[in-house]
Parts: structure tokens; sequence; C-alpha cells
């Protein structure tokens, strides 16, 4: 989705967060651990504290859709620790419209193998 505006980079990574949580509602897909790599969004999810800013009216919306579903939690991990979410990120720039993988695609693949790697050992 493409979203007008001049944005912050926390109000730009919420909203993008909030897409995110609407997309699978309306997929009707439950028990989701959502990995992000902005500690200030996670931070502010988890605290659910009333913030009338815009950033914090974000994350409102984003706390309100978390409680909706069954089994989502929101968890922060490091950007180097989230490779397949940045690969698919510089992907989306190259598709025109809006696209949907019921498997991975093969860009991601091979990241998706060194994630399952590292949990193992």
């Amino acid at each position: 989705m493409v979203l007008a505006g001049n944005f912050s980079p926390n109000v730009a990574e919420a909203n993008g967060f909030r897409e995110v949580l609407s997309w699978v509602l309306a997929l009707g897909i439950n028990k989701v651990i959502f990995e992000l790599d902005s500690k200030l969004v996670v931070d502010a999810v988890l605290a659910n504290v009333l913030d009338m800013s815009e950033f914090g009216i974000i994350i409102s919306n984003c706390v309100s859709l978390v409680n909706l579903a069954h089994g989502f939690s929101v968890q922060f991990v490091k950007r180097q620790a989230n490779g397949v979410a940045h690969a698919l990120a510089r992907a989306s720039c190259m598709h025109a419209s809006p696209c949907t993988w019921q498997v991975p695609p093969v860009f991601v693949r091979a990241l998706l193998s060194a994630d399952e790697t590292s949990f193992e050992q």
C-alpha cells in the first residue's frame, strides 16, 4: 500500500504495522508472531499508553487490532535478524501492483533456510 505524505520514520513504521495487522486479520489468520525492528513501535504497542499524538493514535489502532485476534504477539528483533522482511520490502518496490505469495518466493528461501538453521543450533 502506498500512503501519500511526509511521515516521520516512527509514524511510517507504525502505519506499516497497522496495515499488516489489518491485512492478516482480513485473511483470517490467527496465532501470528509479529517481529518488528522498530523498538519504539514495539515498546509503544506493549505499553498501550494513551497518547494523542499522530504516532500514539496509530499505536492505539494497532493495539486494538492485536487484541481482535487470537494468538497475536509482538516482539522486537534487531534489524540484522529481520533479513526476510527487508528482502520483501525491497522486492515490493519492483512491483507496480500489490501481490501476495502463497509460498515463499525464491529470493527469500535462502534467508528462511538460514533463519531455520540458526534456530536449530
